[in-house]
């Protein structure tokens, strides 16, 4: 595994420490703010309380629970595949790309899914981001000795 694939979710104590109180204080949290939830909004609660537990765990133990990462960043691809097929089911002409990259359409849908669901689609899948470079590869970047 490269180097970058190593931290991202196993990067600094102080980092790791952050992000899990903070999830860990947005999974109690939010039931306590919106205990009034019915339908539609419970499903949104529990799936942000099901990501947060994830982020969670991942910060607190990333290399005795490195699935948790795999399957958040699953998640995350999940997401923007349905943001992108509802995306395109609603306005089919908004596949055009847009002046107004604020506005939800199916190309900034379609750039999304590219640019953050894929890369969390190959985390998911084989554990890194990027490749590990081969010997072949590593030998061009050696220093030269001098002369």
């Amino acid at each position: 595994m490269t180097a970058f694939a190593r931290s991202l979710f196993s990067a600094s104590p102080f980092l790791r420490w952050t992000l899990g109180t903070v999830a860990l204080a947005g999974a109690v949290g939010f039931p306590i703010m919106f205990k009034d939830a019915r339908g539609l909004a419970w499903g949104v609660l529990l799936a942000l309380e099901t990501l947060l537990i994830l982020l969670l765990v991942a910060m607190i133990a990333p290399t005795r629970c490195a699935w948790a990462g795999r399957v958040l960043t699953g998640i995350v691809f999940l997401a923007y595949v349905a943001y992108f097929v509802n995306a395109v089911w609603t306005d089919p002409a908004g596949l055009n790309p847009t002046s107004n990259r604020g506005v939800s359409s199916a190309f900034n849908a379609l750039l999304g899914l590219i640019v953050i669901g894929l890369p969390s689609l190959k985390y998911a899948l084989s554990g890194c981001l990027i490749r590990a470079a081969s010997n072949a590869d590593s030998e061009k970047f050696k220093e030269r000795p001098t002369e």
